[in-house]
């Protein structure tokens, strides 16, 4: 058995060849000492003990959270400037700008004077943050796509809305139909009809812009 209390190594040890000095014991305690009694490689972790439920919570915390939104919002006074071609190339922009903040997309779509976004909202962001990154970067890439979307802006307001997971399909499969959807029904009856299902108070002066 080795014994017990603090263990040395090296005890004289030169270094430094001729004009050297010697080193100074080193004292093995915590992992190196176990190492050294157990023959295991220097800076092994020594096993610990069980650890208690409320050490877990202590060392190991987590925020978690599964926030569905939909969010809509069109063009400055509802200009019909998004055709087909640039949707299918808007869409997938938006997506990825979602996905690049840490709300991952779960459906993009529109039609030409307006688009939805289904995504989950990250932890660490507001809603309105999220609406300002996803308008300011997209505005100025649809501005580079088409000399008549030089002047192109987002309308200044917005719908968010939220989603409990169960209906989450029912949203996907609305905005993958909104061409469909839109032979009956105008943007503001859309949006109107949202905004009552939800039971937001709303001013018809400062809806649209």
């Amino acid at each position: 058995m080795r014994p017990e209390g603090p263990l040395f190594l090296n005890p004289t040890r030169r270094v430094g060849g001729l004009g050297g000095g010697y080193e100074h014991p080193r004292v093995l305690t915590g992992r190196d000492k176990f190492a050294f009694t157990t023959g295991l490689p220097y800076g092994f972790a020594a096993p610990r003990g069980p650890q208690t439920r409320e050490q877990n919570r202590t060392t190991m915390p987590q925020s978690l959270s599964r926030i569905l939104v939909h969010l809509v919002f069109s063009t400055k006074y509802r200009e019909r400037l998004l055709t087909p071609e640039i949707q299918d190339e808007l869409h997938p922009y938006l997506a990825g700008t979602l996905d690049n903040i840490g709300c991952p997309s779960l459906q993009v779509g529109g039609v030409e004077d307006h688009v939805h976004l289904f995504f989950g909202l990250s932890r660490v962001r507001t809603i309105a943050s999220v609406v300002e990154t996803v308008k300011t970067s997209s505005s100025k890439w649809l501005k580079t796509k088409d000399p008549r979307l030089a002047g192109f802006h987002w309308q200044s307001g917005y719908g968010a809305f939220s989603v409990r997971a169960s209906g989450a399909d029912a949203v996907i499969t609305y905005i993958r139909n909104q061409r469909e959807h839109h032979r009956r029904a105008t943007f503001e009856e859309e949006y109107r009809a949202s905004l009552t299902r939800h039971g937001v108070a709303f001013d018809e002066r400062y809806v649209w812009d």
